[in-house]
């Protein structure tokens, strides 16, 4: 059978890929269990270790008992939300210089900057483009 380069050339990049987030961990703080399936789906296709916080709270404890490569925290949550649960981690030096990337359904400007300002690196709009998804863990892990 005849191989297309381009085919070859896809999978060695899906390859490469995989191979450099295989085993690292990230901590998905969502509150939704549709979405927290969906990028479960997506982080176990891809070889990455995937823990849960249902809310900001269980996020902070989450993460004074172990390290992480990344972070996907939602905005709106119970009991704590993104924004405040961001301000705190920064502000306690917990995973000070882990990338936290933002998951939100909303894109207004007013909430991209307040993203921002509480120390998140990057904003994930839902539901996840799989391909944009991709290219930010690339960036972070």
């Amino acid at each position: 059978f005849p191989v297309t380069i381009a085919a070859v050339g896809k999978s060695a990049v899906t390859a490469s890929f995989e191979d450099s987030i295989k085993g690292k961990r990230v901590l998905v703080v969502e509150d939704n269990m549709m979405n927290v399936m969906v990028i479960r789906q997506f982080l176990q296709k891809w070889g990455v270790i995937t823990e849960i916080a249902l809310n900001g709270k269980e996020g902070i404890s989450r993460l004074e008992e172990a390290n992480y490569d990344a972070i996907l925290m939602d905005i709106h949550m119970p009991e704590m939300d993104g924004i405040v649960a961001t301000r705190a981690i920064r502000s306690l030096g917990l995973g000070r210089t882990v990338p936290i990337i933002a998951l939100t359904a909303g894109v207004l400007r007013e909430e991209q900057e307040k993203c921002m300002e509480a120390g998140m690196n990057e904003i994930m709009t839902k539901p996840l483009n799989p391909d944009k998804f991709r290219n930010l863990l690339m960036k972070y892990l």
